[in-house]
């Protein structure tokens, strides 16, 4: 796991391009075959009031692309359990670092207190385009 690392919003929205610029198969992350955008600075934004946010580009089973947000709020001692409103927050925080304001779709909330975001890829990267 990559330590926590907050950085002051102008440095995260800086990053937001080169987060989304490498394509990541999720069947291949899922077998080992590529590494995890969570294991790799360029998809891992830390913000100072414990928020951290995983963001990457994918490519689903169906082949469809979609920019996944991963969101969980940290503080001393482990996550905080996810409600509505901190989920909103970790919402919040995606529109900042990338300027979008489209509604994202809720994939999940794990056990760990961590929520999946997607947003349907507007971008989407031709077929054959670098996939990490």
């Amino acid at each position: 796991m990559i330590k926590f690392n907050p950085q002051p919003l102008d440095q995260l929205k800086a990053r937001f391009h080169e987060a989304i610029s490498t394509l990541y198969n999720q069947i291949e992350v899922r077998e080992g075959n590529q590494p995890s955008p969570s294991k790799r600075p360029e998809n891992v934004f830390d913000f100072g009031d414990g928020v951290r946010l995983i963001i990457s580009r994918e490519e689903t089973p169906e082949g469809n692309q979609v920019i996944h947000i991963s969101g969980s709020i940290c503080k001393e001692g482990g996550r905080l359990e996810l409600n509505e409103i901190l989920i909103q927050h970790i919402v919040e925080h995606f529109a900042l670092v990338s300027d979008i304001k489209d509604p994202l779709s809720l994939i999940n909330i794990t056990a760990a207190q961590v929520v999946h975001l997607y947003l349907e890829d507007k971008m989407a990267l031709p077929k054959g385009s670098k996939v990490h």
